[in-house]
């Protein structure tokens, strides 16, 4: 169960501070709030910034517009609980190894808003969260983390309604493994539009109550 992980893992990352993030950390940390003498110590990751469009459905307000999203997250909901340290990192996430084997390529000027998964000091037993909207990169967490015994949970949502897959490194299948179709992936850029570019159109494909419901 959610509290059985948190009472084995005191270091949780969190991958993608948008739309179904934004709503998630506030309920997570309330649950951390049931285990005050348990130290947790959260890390958001996400170089994305908030843009009018997100206020329809994310977590933000006018005034975090052109601020980093793990930036006012953070800022927002640090020492609500004594027992909770929330930092971020206000980068995209990508594993350059395995984009050297997919001849994935980027300018200098492009990697300075990513930062390496190896670069990351997972620490044993951590939980890591994906609350990102594209698929290339939940390939990429989800073989990273695979030999480093931690627990994955990855989320997606449709229209009005919200999805949770749970993993251990104890157990198989991987997220990729009930997900075939992902490992014909494809460059980031390649993808499919941002959950907050379809939501602005005339048959919007995520609504508030999918980010809701999925965090």
């Amino acid at each position: 169960s959610e509290y059985k992980i948190l009472q084995d893992n005191n270091t949780i990352y969190i991958f993608g501070a948008g739309g179904t993030a934004s709503w998630f950390i506030p309920k997570l940390l309330k649950v951390c709030n049931h285990y005050p003498n348990k130290a947790f110590n959260i890390i958001l990751i996400d170089g994305d910034t908030v843009e009018t469009k997100n206020i329809l459905r994310q977590n933000f307000i006018h005034e975090d517009v052109g601020r980093n999203k793990a930036e006012v997250l953070t800022e927002r909901y640090s020492g609500l609980y004594s027992n909770v340290t929330l930092s971020h990192i206000p980068k995209y996430a990508t594993w350059e190894k395995y984009d050297r084997l997919k001849d994935i390529k980027r300018t200098a000027q492009e990697m300075e808003q990513y930062i390496d998964l190896d670069a990351i000091n997972l620490e044993e037993n951590s939980s890591i969260i994906s609350l990102v909207d594209n698929e290339a990169f939940k390939i990429k967490l989800d073989i990273w983390s695979m030999p480093r015994n931690s627990v994955l949970f990855n989320s997606g949502i449709n229209i009005n309604n919200g999805q949770v897959f749970a993993d251990s490194a104890y157990y198989i299948p991987r997220y990729i493994l009930n997900h075939i179709e992902l490992i014909h992936d494809r460059e980031e850029l390649d993808l499919n539009p941002s959950c907050a570019d379809v939501s602005t159109t005339s048959e919007p494909d995520q609504r508030y109550v999918g980010n809701d419901l999925a965090a």
